[in-house]
């Protein structure tokens, strides 16, 4: 009895209905690079059609997907019984502009993927609405759009640090570009972390591989209530007997 149900089970899963006969793309929020894309990434993914949904294997979809459009950043692969698939998706935002080569910049998130590349003759200028210019990290990694760029593990911990506290700030990207031009990392030396405002001001973060949120905290909550932090010169951030305290 057992073997028979488990060979009427067998047959049951291996029907066709279950058989793959559609997929489709659902974004979680507004997109501008993947706008109307969604049929196109449908087809770019070449789906087993036919296959037993029960035992498709997603991870190389996604892995196939994201590297072929680089704003695409896959959620999760739902499966609708019986025979359905929903691409549960979003949208990676620019964030950095990294130099690579002599000429060559490249845009990036904030997972480090390269999204772009761009072509520059001279220094890149960083404007309101560019991504921010990110400088001293060390990367290693590719060099195409889909990449993804590995960051020195002696940076790791303080890049991270670093983008937790923007983040604190404000998490729209689009905030965070419209007020930061340049973040510097180890700018004078190893742990010391320079931010430079659109506005001229810049924040030192001195040895900030120590406190470095709280000292962002404290910088960005100046900058933002207190007329005096907000123009020309340099707020020096250290850590002092445990608490964060400004120099200007």
């Amino acid at each position: 009895m057992v073997v028979f149900a488990s060979i009427v089970m067998l047959i049951v899963l291996s029907s066709a209905i279950f058989a793959l006969q559609s997929v489709e793309v659902e974004f979680s929020q507004e997109v501008s690079n993947l706008e109307g894309k969604q049929q196109e990434i449908v087809e770019a993914g070449d789906f087993a059609y036919g296959t037993n949904v029960l035992f498709l294997k997603k991870s190389p979809y996604i892995d196939k997907l994201e590297k072929q459009f680089p704003y695409l950043k896959i959620l999760n692969i739902e499966t609708c019984f019986p025979n359905r698939l929903v691409i549960h998706a979003k949208e990676r935002q620019e964030l950095f502009t990294v130099k690579l080569d002599d000429n060559l910049y490249v845009v990036i998130d904030e997972d480090y993927k390269i999204l772009r590349k761009i072509n520059v003759s001279g220094t890149f200028v960083s404007t309101p609405t560019n991504p921010i210019l990110l400088s001293g990290v060390k990367f290693s990694g590719g060099k195409n759009e889909g990449d993804f760029l590995q960051i020195d593990s002696s940076q790791e911990s303080l890049m991270l640090n670093v983008l937790v506290g923007c983040k604190q700030w404000n998490l729209e990207n689009d905030f965070l570009k419209s007020k930061i031009e340049q973040i510097y990392i180890d700018y004078e030396k190893q742990s010391d972390v320079l931010i430079k405002m659109h506005t001229g001001v810049q924040i030192l973060l001195k040895n900030a591989s120590v406190g470095c949120e709280t000292m962002l905290n404290l910088a960005f909550s100046a900058y933002d209530y207190s007329s005096e932090y907000r123009n020309q010169g340099t707020m020096e951030v250290r850590i002092i007997d445990g608490q964060a305290k400004i120099f200007f």
